[in-house]
């Protein structure tokens, strides 16, 4: 349901009923990890070689965490919530989560501890994390938000654009990318203010991790 790669070599995949997967040939062959769990995993993200977490399932939130490059998973401490739809993880010790609804959580010593956070902007399905204190979310009716403080404040950044949106990923403070229903795309080369589609899209076929 999610894959997070580290190099042109390395990455990691998740899926249902705990699966864990791991290249590190650029694709060629996938080994089999023990994440400890037979809940469903719906999203992974990896900071280095060694360095990832997971998380997911509806009804129960799991959220897992590698330092050995997967040889084990160790399940991580956090507010209990019912699902953990998207991880985001900015460096070693910064991650960031949504839960569903409105609540989003954060961490900034490694998993240590988990801060609930709320989005009164609706419900958060994808958050992408630059730093312990900057990230965009993707929220209800094709919203984007953005946060400079740790999550204490959400700027709206106009989408644009009426289209359910579902993940969204950043390069750096200025670049980020959005995909929703329809085929949307999005892009900002401006820190987000605001969004725009790069091109009309006629496809609709495309695929939406």
């Amino acid at each position: 349901m999610s894959v997070s790669a580290v190099s042109s070599r390395e990455a990691w995949a998740v899926g249902l009923h705990g699966t864990i997967l791991v290249t590190t040939d650029g694709g060629a062959s996938w080994r089999k990890q023990t994440s400890g769990t037979r809940l469903n995993l719906l999203s992974v993200d990896a900071v280095s070689e060694r360095v990832a977490w997971a998380a997911g399932n509806y009804g129960r939130g799991i959220m897992l965490k590698t330092v050995d490059g997967g040889a084990t998973w160790k399940a991580q401490p956090f507010a209990a919530v019912r699902s953990l739809r998207c991880v985001s993880v900015a460096s070693a010790q910064v991650a960031w989560a949504t839960a569903g609804n409105t609540t989003l959580l954060r961490t900034v010593d490694g998993g240590a501890t988990w801060t609930k956070l709320t989005c009164r902007y609706g419900a958060t399905g994808s958050v992408a994390a630059l730093s312990d204190r900057v990230a965009w979310a993707v929220a209800s009716s094709g919203t984007i938000v953005r946060t400079s403080d740790g999550g204490a404040n959400w700027t709206v950044q106009a989408a644009g654009i009426h289209s359910v949106l579902l993940s969204i990923a950043v390069a750096n403070a200025r670049t980020a990318w959005a995909v929703g229903s329809g085929s949307t795309i999005m892009h900002s080369s401006d820190g987000g203010a605001p969004l725009e589609a790069p091109e009309p899209v006629v496809s609709r076929g495309a695929c939406v991790v």
